[in-house]
């Protein structure tokens, strides 16, 4: 299977190269893609990428090409083109994956939850 390498301003801020199968990244932390070219995840996308427990985060995605795409941990099944909100309460990696007859995407995006450190009160 052939890899690009590509950064994306989430794997920047988080220090990590991301590399994605045909080139297809820009949407997610890393794209997968077998089978052939026939889905394209167009977005995959948190915001905010960090934040603290309890918080709300908005997933958004586009997906050209799919019969069937699932978001997990947790959402399910999901038409082509959407968002939702959802209150990771943990750092939390999210992955979409598409599917049209052998063919299959996935694609991932992490979301930080940062527990805030305690304030030690000076006497």
């Amino acid at each position: 299977m052939r890899y690009a390498i590509q950064r994306s301003p989430v794997a920047l801020a988080l220090g990590l190269t991301v590399v994605s199968a045909w080139g297809l990244s820009g949407c997610g932390m890393v794209d997968k893609l077998t089978g052939g070219k026939d889905v394209k995840v167009q977005t995959f996308t948190a915001t905010p990428t960090q934040t603290s427990p309890g918080n709300i985060v908005t997933i958004t995605w586009a997906v050209v090409g799919a019969a069937k795409i699932d978001i997990s941990p947790g959402v399910g099944a999901v038409q082509s083109k959407g968002s939702i909100q959802v209150s990771p309460a943990a750092t939390t990696v999210y992955s979409l994956t598409a599917t049209v007859g052998s063919a299959t995407t996935v694609s991932y995006v992490q979301v930080v939850v940062s527990v805030p450190s305690a304030v030690t009160p000076t006497p």
